[in-house]
């Protein structure tokens, strides 16, 4: 099952957390759903940036760059 870490953020998420998420599931909703409430105006329809997060690359496969990882994360998604 696909894990997401939290870095403690004195707002959202003070301890940090590590949560385990369903494949496919949004990065907005796995937080919300374990109880770290990050603004979400557009209700998830990508539409703002409000629920916008950082996200590092240290997964990257060595011949990828950040925009090759965007596209098989999407890719494996589906």
């Amino acid at each position: 099952m696909p894990q997401i870490i939290v870095l403690p953020h004195d707002e959202y998420c003070p301890e940090g957390t590590v949560i385990e998420t369903e494949k496919g599931t949004s990065v907005c909703r796995a937080l919300l759903d374990n109880d770290i409430e990050i603004e979400h105006a557009c209700e998830m329809s990508n539409a703002c940036t409000t629920c916008h997060v950082s996200v590092s690359y240290t997964h990257l496969r060595a011949h990828e760059t950040r925009h090759a990882l965007v596209c098989r994360l999407l890719l494996e998604k589906k």
